[in-house]
C-alpha cells in the first residue's frame, strides 16, 4: 500500500514538473509559470503554485527536483505534507516581503522548499542517536550556507554549481528553513511538552 501511494505521488510530482517546464524544450524563460509579484497581485493566482515547479535550466531542474523528492520521501509520511506546506509558505512569504530581486527577476524553483525539508530531515536525524552526528552536520551546512547568502551575497557560492540556476534568492531559502523549524517545533517539541505534562498530571493524581 505504501509503495503504491509513493508511486502515485511520484507520478503526480513528475507530471507537474513536466507541465511547468515545457519551456526548457525551447530553451526559453518560464514566463507563464514563474512568480512575478506584480502579475500575481494583478490576479494571476496560479503563479503561487506553478513557480515552485518551474526552473531556468535542465541543471536547475535536476538539482532542485532531485533534492526535493529525496528529502520529501525521507520524512515521515504522516508529517511530510505539513512540512511541505509550511516550507512552501515560508519560501514565498519571506521573499515577497524582504527580497528586491524577485520584483525584477521573478522567482522560481524548489530550492526554498528543499532547504526547509533538509532542516526537517536533519532535525529528525538529530532525534535519532544512530544518525545524530550526520543530522548535526547536515543542519550546520544548510544554516551556514543560507547565512552566507543572506549576509554576504546570494551568488557567493555560485562557483559550486555546474550550470545555470539564475540568481539564488537567499530570502526564499531562509523562508523555507523557518517553515521547517516552526513545523518541527509544533510536531515534535510541543508534543513532547504535552506528553510530559500528561505524565506529570497522571503521577500527581495517584
Amino acid at each position: 500500500m505504501r509503495n503504491k501511494r509513493k508511486n502515485i505521488e511520484l507520478f503526480v510530482f513528475a507530471a507537474i514538473l513536466v507541465l511547468c517546464n515545457m519551456h526548457l524544450f525551447t530553451n526559453s524563460f518560464p514566463e507563464n509559470t514563474a512568480l512575478f509579484p506584480e502579475k500575481l497581485f494583478a490576479g494571476e493566482w496560479w503563479r503561487i503554485f506553478t513557480h515552485y515547479f518551474a526552473h531556468l535550466s535542465w541543471y536547475h531542474l535536476l538539482i532542485d527536483a532531485g533534492a526535493f523528492l529525496i528529502l520529501f520521501f525521507s520524512i515521515d509520511e504522516k508529517k511530510r505534507y505539513l512540512y511541505l506546506m509550511a516550507c512552501a509558505a515560508g519560501s514565498l512569504i519571506l521573499p515577497l516581503v524582504f527580497s528586491v530581486v524577485i520584483y525584477s527577476n521573478g522567482l522560481c524553483g524548489l530550492s526554498g522548499i528543499a532547504h526547509g525539508l533538509m532542516i526537517a530531515a536533519a532535525l529528525e536525524m538529530i532525534n535519532n542517536k544512530q544518525t545524530k552526528t550526520i543530522g548535526w552536520l547536515a543542519f550546520s551546512i544548510v544554516i551556514i550556507k543560507t547565512t552566507i547568502e543572506l549576509t554576504i551575497s546570494p551568488t557567493t557560492l555560485s562557483f559550486l554549481h555546474l550550470g545555470n540556476v539564475g540568481i539564488p534568492v537567499a530570502e526564499c531559502h531562509a523562508g523555507g528553513i523557518i517553515g521547517g523549524l516552526i513545523t518541527f517545533y509544533f510536531l515534535e517539541c510541543r508534543n513532547k511538552e504535552f506528553s510530559n505534562e500528561r505524565k506529570f498530571i497522571y503521577c500527581a493524581s495517584r
